[in-house]
């Protein structure tokens, strides 16, 4: 006899006599809608040294719902692969527009961004930055200065220099990165 109990993020799965608790965990990926991850190369969350796979993905929302009890989920590490697919031409399906993400993406902490900026700023250590773009989403951001509007508000002058200055930053990041990335692979 197995039982499932869903309720605020926990899951309790009743096996006969053993009880495991689970977390669900989600994530954005930035670079657009990450429609498809392969099942050789899942979106991965690790805590406390152990990996977990993703187990649903969503109109870019990442979902893990393996988590342990146990784990913070404010201090999981997620990585989203290189060769995840998103959807660039916005169709909702794989598609001959679509695009693979040219690098990995790391982000920190449930309900994060992973964008270039985040996967900088983890990889060098800086909390600070980490904790001011965790929630930078370039897709979003870059729309925004298409249409004037964020989240139906228009924006003023001054917001969409400091959009477009993130925007830009990110895209610079993540060539930077792609880049570094190449170089390593050369080198092996």
């Amino acid at each position: 006899n197995t039982t499932t109990n869903t309720e605020n993020n926990n899951t309790t799965t009743n096996t006969e006599n053993n009880t495991t608790n689970y977390k669900t965990a989600k994530i954005e990926a930035s670079d657009a809608n990450v429609i498809y991850l392969s099942k050789t190369s899942p979106a991965i969350a690790e805590c406390n040294g152990v990996e977990y796979n993703s187990t649903n993905v969503d109109n870019g929302i990442i979902t893990f719902d393996n988590i342990p009890a146990s784990c913070n989920l404010d201090n999981i590490l997620f990585e989203v692969p290189a060769d995840a697919i998103v959807d660039a031409d916005g169709d909702g399906k794989l598609s001959e527009g679509d695009q693979t993400i040219r690098m990995e993406l790391q982000t920190k902490g449930n309900g994060s961004v992973a964008n270039p900026l985040t996967t900088l700023a983890l990889e060098n250590n800086d909390t600070a930055m980490f904790n001011l773009v965790k929630n930078f989403n370039p897709v979003k951001y870059k729309l925004a200065l298409i249409t004037g509007e964020l989240d139906g508000k228009k924006l003023d002058e001054k917001a969409k220099a400091k959009y477009k200055a993130m925007v830009l930053a990110s895209d610079l990041i993540a060539d930077m990165l792609n880049g570094k990335k190449e170089e390593k692979k050369k080198e092996v």
